[in-house]
C-alpha cells in the first residue's frame, strides 16, 4: 500500500542477504513476522544486532540511515508501515 499518508511494506530477507543502505525519511514501525536476527549497521558505523520475534511491534524515529543484513539461518519476515503525516 502507498498513498498520500502511509506506505506499508512487507519484506522477506533470505538468511545472509541484506537490504542495501537505505533512509528512512519517515517515521514507521514494523511488525516482526518470524525468528531471525538482523546485524544493523550505521552511517556512523555503529552496529546492532535485532533479535527476531513473531508478532513483535517496533517504532522508530526517523531520519534513519542503515543496511541490515540477515545473520541468521532463516527467513527474517517483517512488515514494515511509514508513515507519510
Amino acid at each position: 500500500l502507498d498513498n498520500e499518508k502511509t506506505t506499508i511494506t512487507y519484506w522477506r530477507f533470505p538468511p545472509k542477504t541484506q537490504t542495501g543502505w537505505h533512509d528512512h525519511t519517515y517515521d514507521y514501525a514494523t511488525i516482526q513476522q518470524s525468528g531471525g536476527r538482523l546485524l544493523l549497521k550505521s552511517e556512523s558505523g555503529e552496529t546492532k544486532t535485532v533479535d527476531y520475534e513473531d508478532g513483535k511491534v517496533v517504532a522508530y524515529k526517523a531520519p534513519v540511515v542503515h543496511n541490515a543484513l540477515n545473520i541468521s539461518d532463516e527467513d527474517v519476515r517483517v512488515i514494515e508501515i511509514e508513515y507519510k503525516t
